[in-house]
């Protein structure tokens, strides 16, 4: 027997996203990707973002991404 859950939409509607430019030129298709992929990885995963920070490098020949997500109760960083 299966039950159901009832799972509440998350709300980031107040998430706010900063994109940061490193050695590269910026570009409003790459801040829209980004932006785009964020908000739909903390809709999906995280109740209450508050605020995330993208930061696109570029080093020699190597690209780098670094994003700083800020939770309620918690701070998550990926390089």
């Amino acid at each position: 027997m299966s039950k159901s859950r009832h799972v509440e939409p998350k709300d980031n509607a107040e998430l706010s996203v900063s994109v940061t430019f490193r050695h590269v030129d910026s570009s409003p298709a790459i801040r829209d990707y980004a932006t785009d992929k964020v908000q739909r990885v903390t809709s999906k995963y995280l109740r209450r973002a508050e605020d995330a920070h993208i930061i696109l490098s570029v080093a020699k020949r190597r690209h780098m991404a670094e994003i700083n997500i800020h939770a309620t109760h918690f701070d998550i960083s990926a390089h």
